[in-house]
C-alpha cells in the first residue's frame, strides 16, 4: 500500500523558524512560553530529525536554524513585496482593507 500524504508541520512549514516559534510560544501545554532557548532548539532539532530533514548529530542553534532547507520552501514566495509592501497593494492598514489591485 503506498504511503499517504505527509502533513506534519515539518513538511508544511516553509521555514524552520516556524517550527521554532511554534514551540517557543505554545509549549509546554498549560505553561506556554516557559521553555529555555536551548530546550526550544533541542525540540526543533528533534522534530526536524524525526521527519528526515536533518541528521541526528546536527547542532541546532541561532546560526544553523535558518540554514535548514525545508521541503515546502518553494511553495511560498520569498519576495517581501508579495506580503509586506502594503502601499504597492493599496493597503492603508496592516490588515484587510486594500484599495483595489
Amino acid at each position: 500500500r503506498p504511503p499517504g500524504r505527509v502533513t506534519t508541520i515539518a513538511y508544511t512549514a516553509p521555514f524552520p523558524e516556524v517550527i521554532f516559534n511554534t514551540i517557543a510560544v505554545e509549549m509546554p501545554m498549560f505553561r506556554a512560553g516557559t521553555l529555555t532557548p536551548d530546550e526550544t532548539y533541542a525540540l526543533t532539532a528533534f522534530i526536524l530529525f524525526k521527519n528526515g530533514i536533518i541528521k541526528e548529530d546536527e547542532v541546532m542553534n541561532r546560526e544553523t536554524l535558518p540554514k535548514v532547507q525545508m521541503p515546502n520552501r518553494d511553495a511560498f514566495p520569498a519576495s517581501d513585496d508579495v506580503y509586506l509592501d502594503m502601499q504597492k497593494r493599496g493597503c492603508y492598514k496592516t490588515y484587510g482593507v486594500c484599495m483595489g489591485n
